[in-house]
């Protein structure tokens, strides 16, 4: 597996915070691998920042109130 592969695949399944240190050293010399990890980093932190936030209650129940589409199968 080329190592591009294997970096976007690590991405995915554990984020850029827990990459080995042959693929970080390979994101420093790759850019796209490189702006792959920063696309990355990006979003944890965008996670983190949202994770706190809770929907006003009124826009939580107008939601659950809304009708549901009948499931395809």
């Amino acid at each position: 597996m080329k190592a591009c592969d294997e970096l976007l695949d690590r991405l995915e399944a554990i984020g850029p915070a827990e990459l080995p240190a042959d693929l970080a050293a390979h994101a420093q010399v790759c850019d796209d691998c490189r702006q792959a990890v920063a696309r990355a980093q990006g979003l944890e932190e965008g996670g983190h920042a949202v994770r706190g936030l809770r929907a006003p209650a009124e826009l939580v129940g107008r939601i659950k109130g809304m009708r549901r589409l009948p499931l395809a199968c």
